[in-house]
């Protein structure tokens, strides 16, 4: 074994000698030696015919990660589709460099099998993947591209964000209200975040559903967005106001404080009672009474005047303490309900 290794390591190390014995080699039962003579066909340029063996190193891990990332591109020959399912492996590897290889040799393969594989790294974790797949699928007008432009407009950064961004709301799709359903049907929040943005301000009650559906899939960042568009819908179905009712004090802050804004925008008496105890929370404080001011319900107004005496009464406190403790009045600790308290005053 130890002989046959040292003698393809030679063979390895001499580009000029014929590459038959490295064929032989790549195809050996010991992972090493096969790793070695890949390695050095890849770097040769000598590829044809040995997809098996390139594969199987390839999944074996017996190279590092650029090397891998080498035989990957090698195996990504137009119309070599047999390379899929290995590649379709090599694409989910740990390796970030592999994945993108893997990802750019499916691309090159081209077909209708290529562009399926495509369309599903559309769900990648990996947003390098993700381009990839949107850049090949666009280049082939093949429609599946937009899950993954969306996916770079919402989860990128910077300008290949901006430009993904561009890319989705020029597509006539996005204001197609079935398929902004069926994307509010896909487990990526990205996907739904985006698909309730667009459904800003639409009156077909067909979005009710799926929406309400999609509060229970998704973070912070989407439910406040899928909440202002039910925010239009407040009024007229009671599922609506019941679950922004009870968002009020459940979940994030800031899709707490979305759920306040709707209730008074809409005017829901029935929320009365929840936005009353809403001003016990500093954090909710401004938005419910602003939200109670605009119900006008006469429980809501009383509770608006008992808080605002409460602070009142409560900077007169720090007021004395602070008088009492150096001679005189004093300054007053910038505190939130002390700067509204004051406020309250000089109205």
């Amino acid at each position: 074994m130890r002989v046959r290794r040292l003698a393809v390591e030679r063979l390895a190390s001499e580009p000029s000698l014929a590459p038959e014995a490295l064929r032989g080699a790549a195809a050996d039962a010991d992972a090493g030696i096969a790793a070695t003579a890949v390695r050095a066909l890849v770097r040769q340029g000598v590829t044809a015919d040995l997809d098996v063996p390139f594969g199987r190193v390839l999944l074996a891990r017996a190279l590092d990660p650029s090397d891998r990332a080498l035989l990957a591109r090698a195996l990504g020959r137009p119309g070599a589709s047999s390379s899929l399912s290995v590649l379709g492996h090599a694409v989910r590897d740990d390796s970030p460099i592999l994945r993108r290889a893997a990802a750019e040799a499916i691309a090159r393969v081209g077909g209708s099998e290529a562009a399926l594989a495509l369309a599903e790294l559309a769900d990648s974790n990996d947003l390098s993947v993700v381009a990839t797949a949107a850049g090949a699928l666009d280049a082939a007008g093949d429609p599946r591209a937009l899950p993954a432009w969306i996916r770079i407009a919402e989860e990128g950064r910077g300008a290949p964000a901006r430009r993904a961004r561009e890319r989705v709301e020029a597509d006539p799709r996005m204001k197609d209200v079935g398929y902004l359903l069926e994307l509010l049907r896909s487990g990526r929040t990205s996907l739904l975040k985006l698909a309730a943005e667009f459904l800003l301000g639409s009156t077909d009650d067909r979005v009710v559903e799926p929406l309400l559906s999609a509060l229970d899939r998704s973070d912070s960042l989407a439910q406040a967005v899928i909440l202002r568009s039910l925010g239009r819908f407040a009024r007229q179905d009671a599922r609506v106001r019941d679950r922004l009712v009870a968002a009020v004090d459940d979940g994030d802050l800031s899709v707490r404080q979305e759920a306040v804004r709707i209730l008074g925008e809409a005017a829901i008496a029935e929320a009365v009672p929840r936005l009353t105890a809403a001003l016990a929370n500093v954090f909710l404080r401004p938005a419910a009474t602003e939200a109670l001011k605009r119900i006008g319900d006469r429980r809501g107004l009383l509770a608006v005047q008992r808080r605002r005496l409460r602070d009142r009464e409560l900077a007169r406190q720090f007021e004395r303490i602070a008088g009492s403790q150096t001679g005189g009045p004093g300054p007053v600790p910038e505190h939130p309900i002390l700067r509204r308290a004051r406020r309250g005053r000089s109205r």
